[in-house]
């Protein structure tokens, strides 16, 4: 039998270092939209941390698979659960989308009828519309594929410390490191929500339901 491969230091390294980076999230949000007067605020659940609601994310403008902008106009009236990734990913994007589809399975009709899950691709040269399209229509519906350059990318990815970073040197087959979190945007255009992995869609589908029916 053959030992399956392992993954370059370099790789180990950049994910551990991401994940950490992604616990931060919570408290670089809280402290950029609190302001020195305002209290701050979160609850930590099984699987989320859980702010309260506070301004919109800032403005930005992205494209999704089918050519139209996606822009914080999109997020209104909706709860949204971004996800940032590359569709080249070899594990863990395609592990995180299919839990988020199982999730979105869990939740009663009238609320997965007002959830949106966005992929949003750090990898725009090679995920043009088309690709990201036939890509996110795997996981099932519901869900948007969006991306931009660099500028439109980081317009919505600096404020919300998702950090990305990719290694074009190493040729055509290149990977991506990237945070690995689920953010939740509620219908007011806010973060409300911080999953960290490991993701489990029962445990995720609870939380939200307390978080989105006021518990």
């Amino acid at each position: 039998m053959n030992a399956k491969p392992s993954l370059p230091l370099r790789q180990i390294v950049a994910y551990a270092g991401f994940m950490l980076l992604g616990l931060g999230i919570a408290l670089l949000w809280r402290a950029y939209r609190a302001g020195p007067e305002a209290p701050i605020s979160a609850v930590q659940f099984d699987s989320a941390t859980v702010l309260e609601a506070g301004p919109p994310l800032a403005p930005f403008a992205l494209t999704d698979q089918f050519g139209r902008p996606f822009t914080a106009a999109n997020l209104a009236g909706h709860w949204t659960f971004f996800y940032f990734g590359y569709t080249s990913c070899p594990d863990v994007c395609p592990t995180t989308l299919k839990v988020l589809g199982q999730m979105l399975k869990r939740l009663p009709p009238e609320r997965a009828a007002a959830a949106q899950i966005v992929f949003v691709s750090v990898d725009p040269k090679r995920d043009t519309p088309d690709k990201l399209g036939k890509y996110v229509d795997y996981f099932g519906r519901g869900f948007l594929g969006v991306t931009g350059d660099d500028a439109a990318l980081q317009a919505l990815t600096k404020p919300l410390g998702i950090h990305y970073e990719r290694h074009e040197a190493d040729g055509p087959t290149y990977l991506v490191d990237h945070s690995s979190n689920v953010l939740a945007v509620g219908p007011e255009g806010s973060l409300r929500m911080l999953f960290s992995p490991p993701f489990d869609s029962a445990t995720m589908a609870a939380n939200f339901l307390r978080v989105a029916d006021g518990n």
